[in-house]
């Protein structure tokens, strides 16, 4: 999807296109903050998207709240544990074929 505008929150009045996109079973969705992708390591190059689609794919079977702590866990391995500048938030949607339990 090529749709959209500036980062989300960034400046007032920010202007954004819309578009629409359908989500087929079993595909995962994630919204994440800067935090994640502009994490560094010891030697300043940033976690970037490659990392984070790295992780994702390493657990894309594994539950939702697996996922998340997985790619939280790479951030922090790839950053030595260091301080982190910012947050690290994600959200993760997944379109299933079956009710799956609240929580997994």
């Amino acid at each position: 999807m090529t749709e959209g505008g500036i980062a989300l929150g960034m400046f007032d009045h920010s202007t954004y296109t819309t578009g629409q996109v359908t989500i087929e079973c079993d595909e995962l969705v994630a919204i994440y903050s800067d935090g994640i992708t502009e994490a560094e390591n010891p030697s300043g190059r940033p976690f970037d998207e490659a990392g984070l689609e790295s992780a994702l794919v390493a657990h894309r079977h594994d539950g939702l709240s697996s996922i998340g702590a997985a790619v939280v866990r790479a951030v922090e391995q790839y950053t030595a544990d260091t301080r982190l500048a910012d947050d690290l938030t994600i959200l993760l949607l997944r379109r299933c074929t079956t009710p799956t339990p609240v929580g997994v």
